[in-house]
C-alpha cells in the first residue's frame, strides 16, 4: 500500500491525537472493518472542525487497508486531501485527489475536489479539464437540464468547439449569482466558436443590471426555439480555451449601475462625515462550515476593532444580523445601517458606487462590485484556506486589496 504524504503536525496536537488514537484502538471489537470505522470516525471529527485529528484517523485507516480495496481507498484518499488542504499543504491535497482519482476513476467527488485546488495554485488549463465533472460531483446542479435536448447535462457529454462552430447556442447558467458573474467574463471570449448566435438567459434578479449583449453572446428573456445546442456557464472557460496562455484572467462582466437609487441614497447620506466604508463580514450557512459547503466569517470581535479605527461613517451591509450586532449598532453614532438593502441586487448596484471603500468577506457583492469597476475601492477578507479567486498569485480581482487568513485561524492587521 502506498504511503500517504508526510504532514507533519505540531508535537502537542501530535501527542494529543496519539491519546485519542489509542483509545479508539482499545474500544475497537475484534470484527471491526477497520478503515471504514477511521474513515467514518475521520469524517466525524472533519466536519468539527478538527482537521489534525481527523487527518491521523484516516492515516490509521489507510495504513489497515488491504490492497485491492480500491474504492475504499479513494475515499480515504479524497478525504485525506480535504484535510491536507484545511492544514495547508496544497502540494499534498493535490497529490491525494489525483491518487484517489486513479483508484476509482468513476468516483466524481475528487475530480471536483482537485479542480478547485488547481485553479488556486493558477494552473488552469488542468482545473477546467476535470471541472467537467462537476454535474455528478456536486448535488446542487446534478439535476440541471439542457434547454435543447431536454436531457441532464450530467448525462451528455462535452460539446467540443468544433461542434459550437456556425451553431445556434443557448448559454445556460447552472451557478448562484456570483459564479454567474464570474463565469461570464468569458462570455466575449465565445466570438472564437464562429456560432451563428449566442443567447443567455441571466437569473431574473440579475436581468435588469445587464447590457443587452456582450461581444456575441445576446442576453435574452427565454431561450428562442431555434438553439441547436446548449452550453452550461461553468464549461465556458474550457471552451474558450483559457490556460492557454500564462497570466490570463478575463475582465469582470460589466453591470450597469443604479444612477436614480444611488442619487437619493447619496442625498441621504449627505450629512454623515466621509469616508464612507461599507462593511459586510459574513456569509454562507454557518451549518456547513465544516462539511464542504460555503461559508465565510470575519470574527465580530476584529469587526469591532475595525470600526474603532476606521474614520468617517460605516456602512452596515451585513445580512442577518444577530441581537448582539443590533444591540453594537444602537450604541454607535458613526454606523448607518443598511443590512436590508443587501436582499435587492438593484439597490446593492447603487450602493457600492457610493461607497469610498468596501471591506467584505468574498460574497455575491464582490462580483457586482468589479463589474461596476469598483475593485481599486475593495478589501476582501479571505477565509483560509482561500478560494480560487483570492488566492496568493490569482489576479482575478486586481487592483482589490485581499487579507487572506492564515492557516491556524489568525487574521493579519490591515489598512
Amino acid at each position: 500500500m502506498e504511503s500517504p504524504p508526510l504532514i507533519e503536525l505540531h508535537p502537542e496536537i501530535q501527542k494529543a491525537n496519539n491519546l485519542m488514537l489509542e483509545k479508539i484502538r482499545s474500544e475497537l471489537p475484534s470484527d471491526a472493518n477497520i478503515p471504514g470505522t477511521y474513515n467514518n470516525g475521520g469524517l466525524y471529527v472533519m466536519q468539527r472542525g478538527n482537521y489534525a485529528l481527523a487527518w491521523s484517523m484516516f492515516c490509521e485507516g489507510l495504513a489497515a487497508l488491504e490492497d485491492g480495496k480500491d474504492d475504499l481507498e479513494a475515499i480515504l484518499c479524497d478525504n485525506m486531501a480535504t484535510c491536507a488542504k484545511h492544514l495547508g499543504h496544497s502540494e499534498a491535497a493535490i497529490n491525494l485527489y489525483t491518487r484517489a482519482i486513479r483508484r476509482n476513476p468513476a468516483f466524481e467527488k475528487p475530480h471536483q475536489n482537485v479542480s478547485l485546488l488547481l485553479l488556486r495554485e493558477c494552473q488552469f488549463k488542468m482545473a477546467w479539464l476535470y471541472y467537467r465533472k462537476r454535474f455528478l460531483a456536486r448535488q446542487q446542479i446534478s439535476q440541471l437540464t439542457d434547454p435543447v435536448s431536454g436531457k441532464n447535462f450530467k448525462d451528455l457529454e462535452t460539446v467540443t468547439r468544433r461542434q459550437l462552430n456556425g451553431a445556434r447556442i443557448a448559454l445556460v447558467n447552472e451557478q448562484g449569482l456570483g459564479d454567474t458573474l464570474c463565469f461570464m467574463r468569458f462570455a466575449e471570449r465565445t466570438e472564437r466558436w464562429g456560432a451563428e448566435a449566442i443567447y443567455f438567459v441571466p437569473p431574473p434578479r440579475l436581468a435588469k443590471r445587464l447590457k443587452p449583449r456582450y461581444g456575441p453572446v445576446q442576453v435574452v428573456d427565454a431561450f428562442p426555439d431555434t438553439c441547436q445546442i446548449g452550453v452550461p456557464i461553468g464549461d465556458l472557460p474550457l471552451l474558450t480555451g483559457h490556460g492557454d496562455v500564462e497570466d490570463d484572467y478575463p475582465a469582470p462582466m460589466e453591470i450597469l449601475p443604479n444612477p436614480e437609487y444611488q442619487e437619493i441614497l447619496e442625498r441621504c447620506l449627505k450629512g454623515f462625515p466621509r469616508p464612507w466604508t461599507g462593511l459586510q463580514w459574513r456569509s454562507g450557512v454557518l451549518k456547513l462550515k465544516h462539511a464542504g459547503g460555503i461559508y465565510k466569517e470575519y470574527p465580530f470581535d476584529l469587526v469591532e476593532a475595525l470600526a474603532d479605527r476606521l474614520p468617517g461613517t460605516k456602512i452596515i451591509l451585513q445580512r442577518n444580523l444577530t441581537p448582539l450586532e443590533v444591540q453594537w449598532l444602537r450604541g454607535r453614532n458613526d454606523v448607518v445601517n443598511l443590512s436590508a438593502v443587501s436582499d435587492d441586487l438593484d439597490r446593492v448596484c447603487a450602493v457600492l458606487p457610493t461607497l469610498d471603500r468596501y471591506i467584505t468577506v468574498s460574497n455575491t457583492n464582490v462580483h457586482l462590485g468589479a463589474g461596476l469597476g469598483l475593485e481599486d475601492r475593495m478589501t476582501i477578507l479571505s477565509t483560509f484556506p482561500s478560494e480560487w479567486r483570492w488566492a496568493e498569485g490569482s489576479r482575478w480581482f486586481s487592483p482589490a486589496q485581499i487579507v487572506r487568513q492564515q492557516v491556524h485561524g489568525v487574521w493579519p492587521e490591515f489598512e
